[in-house]
């Protein structure tokens, strides 16, 4: 009797255990609909082309545009300046935050998805300081780099620059420009090194060019005068604006780029001692460079113009390192810490797949303290410079600055030039 009453107590129908049971039943399937409903409602940002506008402040509005591509949730955006295309593989979408930092330099965009197609946040550089950033809006769609672009004005030509004129911080250029309906790229080529790919175009007679890539953060204005002069503004970043002028000139030169830098007398050849990455010292000349043409490479991992001729070093480096070629860097970075440098070195050489030593020269990009490091030069003026040397020590060549990809022939003069000297080294 006693078991057959336990029995139908825990069996029987009890309104308030049934109530308990229906509850719990039904508390995991609706949490499971709700994960699915944000499942759903989760932005997922559009594939395809975006437009970006970068805001400094007091500054125009910097546009340039790139195409985000998806495979199996992983993205990557390309960004494109004139025939440049620069894939940035770290794209990371958690929620609606989205983040993407450049190849080889330290910068990265931050910000949320507001929508499928549009993207507002904050580019930060921390290589320029702790605080340096940039808000910015991306917006999807196809659109000009630079809205309302239509002229009958023709920039199609070489041109004898003055930045800055008539100051004490000028310094003369050549601008290289071509022009495809009211389409206009191009580029500047300096003393030290060139403005690589810009794109923009007119509206009306004014010219806007703009290149983004991870460091520069450039805009050039102008007004073109009816004489075809050119009347104008460069903007960097939100840190440094400055004047510009240019008169068409097809036989427009600067000095020869492998005079301004020189071996000072009584100095017979190049002699340094720095750190590696592992904290080891490594000089030259020394027994591991006995009897090997070398090249030392003045750069700085935030440089872009050291970017372009780091590339082509790589490659050199691949192609005739068996055959006793070597490259030494010395780094001139701007991280206060030592630690701090090598991290920004070895992120820059992961991205370019460098295996030649970049060691750090120092924590200062003075080029007074390039100098200093360097006591048997006469000055050096520009990231990158390279010094070339034969088997025997001596100092064949040495060249201030760099003619980047975006100048065309320029490089094409240059690679060929010392690609040469350097099989003749080798051969000797």
């Amino acid at each position: 009797m006693i078991l057959a009453l336990t029995w139908y107590n825990l069996v029987r129908p009890n309104p308030l255990y049934m109530k308990r049971l229906i509850i719990w039943i039904w508390i995991p399937v609706l949490l499971l609909a709700s994960c699915n409903n944000n499942q759903e409602d989760e932005l997922v940002p559009l594939t395809g082309t975006w437009h970006f506008q970068l805001m400094p402040e007091n500054q125009p509005m910097l546009p340039f545009t790139g195409t985000l591509e998806e495979k199996d949730k992983f993205y990557t955006f390309i960004i494109k300046n004139g025939n440049e295309e620069i894939v940035v593989e770290q794209v990371i979408l958690k929620g609606d935050a989205l983040r993407m930092r450049m190849p080889v330099f330290e910068s990265v965009f931050e910000g949320k998805l507001l929508s499928e197609g549009r993207w507002e946040g904050i580019w930060r550089d921390p290589s320029r300081g702790p605080n340096y950033q940039i808000p910015f809006v991306a917006t999807y769609g196809e659109k000009s780099r630079f809205e309302n672009m239509s002229t009958h004005v023709v920039v199609d030509s070489m041109y004898e620059v003055s930045f800055s004129p008539d100051t004490e911080d000028y310094y003369p250029a050549i601008g290289l420009f071509r022009q495809e309906g009211a389409k206009v790229v191009g580029t500047f080529l300096t003393e030290t090194g060139d403005y690589r790919y810009l794109e923009g175009g007119l509206q009306g007679n004014k010219l806007s060019l703009s290149a983004f890539d991870g460091s520069h953060a450039f805009i050039f204005e102008a007004t073109v005068e009816e004489n075809g002069d050119l009347n104008g503004k460069f903007f960097s970043g939100n840190h440094w604006k400055e004047p510009w002028v240019g008169k068409p000139n097809p036989e427009a030169k600067l000095a020869e780029p492998d005079k301004l830098t020189y071996l000072k007398d009584g100095y017979e050849g190049v002699s340094f001692t720095f750190p590696n990455a592992s904290g080891d010292s490594v000089s030259f000349p020394s027994a591991r460079y006995e009897g090997k043409a070398v090249i030392v490479q003045l750069l700085g991992s935030w440089c872009p113009n050291c970017m372009d001729e780091t590339r082509l070093f790589a490659r050199w480096y691949e192609s005739y390192n068996e055959q006793g070629l070597e490259i030494i860097g010395l780094a001139f970075e701007r991280q206060p810490q030592m630690f701090q440098a090598f991290q920004a070195i070895n992120y820059m050489k992961n991205s370019l797949g460098v295996d030649y030593e970049i060691l750090l020269a120092s924590n200062s990009t003075s080029k007074k303290t390039a100098a200093e490091k360097l006591p048997m030069l006469n000055k050096v003026i520009a990231y990158p410079t390279s010094i070339f040397i034969d088997k025997k020590g001596k100092i064949r060549a040495i060249h201030a600055g760099f003619n980047g990809p975006a100048t065309g022939r320029l490089y094409d003069e240059y690679v060929g030039k010392y690609e040469k000297l350097v099989q003749n080294m080798l051969n000797e």
